[in-house]
């Protein structure tokens, strides 16, 4: 197993940057947020119901602990799948702050 953790130049609101982690096993991947916009939110009330539209709308995933993400097989799609992940987690992170 391999993980690697991506700096996309992104950031949630003015601070924290967005990074993507990309867990590695054999051919299959898994690329997250490590639950970073529900994290950052903190989390209000709800949360789950609004990020599930949001991921369901994108083609992503969204567990219970906050982790926005989308399994992966093989090389070619992982630039794709990472951008894809950071632009739906600082989604959700926005969505969560205008609901407080």
């Amino acid at each position: 197993m391999t993980v690697e953790r991506i700096e996309t130049g992104r950031r949630y609101g003015s601070s924290e940057p967005v990074a993507i982690r990309v867990v590695r096993r054999g051919m299959k991947a898994t690329i997250d947020d490590d639950g970073a916009a529900v994290r950052l939110a903190e989390r209000p009330a709800g949360w789950l119901e609004r990020a599930e539209r949001i991921v369901a709308a994108a083609g992503v995933n969204v567990n219970r602990r906050g982790v926005v993400s989308v399994p992966a097989v093989g090389q070619a799609r992982t630039d794709r799948l990472v951008a894809l992940v950071a632009a739906t987690s600082l989604e959700v992170y926005d969505a969560l702050l205008d609901e407080r």
